[in-house]
């Protein structure tokens, strides 16, 4: 964040910041399932297809944060309070079902179609979870923030 900040005040208008676009995602899930393991081989090939069946279960919130070469014009840096950015609030709306778990997923685009996502090996994009916030349900909002500084990290505020 702070050398995308930095950075993109020298840019080019037409100039190109790599990586291009760092896009973080809000998702339910259902952590229990895709994180299930057993020493038993049989039991795990079927774990296997239970996990891969509620990876493509997930429930998208939607983007909460967006960092590129405009981060400077997007985001309001002249009024934080406690260092803090302010990011986007989401509501769930329907029934999370089993996907009760809130996760946040990045996406590197590094360049054109070069894209880092949860399933490259590189480790930059693994997804992100708060053991200690509460299971989701229906009508629940979620806030977002981003806490610059010498340790950043991403502040979610569940509200029933």
């Amino acid at each position: 964040m702070a050398l995308t900040k930095h950075f993109s005040k020298f840019l080019a208008t037409d100039g190109i910041l790599i990586p291009e676009e760092i896009k973080i995602s809000a998702v339910l899930a259902d952590l229990p399932t895709e994180f299930s393991f057993s020493s038993s081989k049989w039991t795990n090939f079927w774990l296997n297809i239970k996990r891969k069946n509620a990876i493509t279960k997930r429930i998208s919130l939607g983007d909460i944060f967006v960092l590129d070469k405009n981060v400077n014009v997007k985001y309001n840096f002249s009024n934080l309070v406690n260092n803090q950015l302010v990011l986007n609030s989401v509501k769930v709306r329907n029934k999370p079902g089993s996907m009760k778990n809130l996760i946040l997923l990045t996406e590197i685009k590094v360049f054109e179609d070069i894209i880092l996502s949860e399933e490259d090996e590189t480790g930059l994009t693994k997804l992100y979870f708060d053991k200690d916030l509460p299971s989701i349900e229906e009508g629940m909002e979620i806030n977002f923030a981003y806490q610059l500084g010498s340790y950043p990290k991403f502040l979610i505020d569940v509200k029933t």
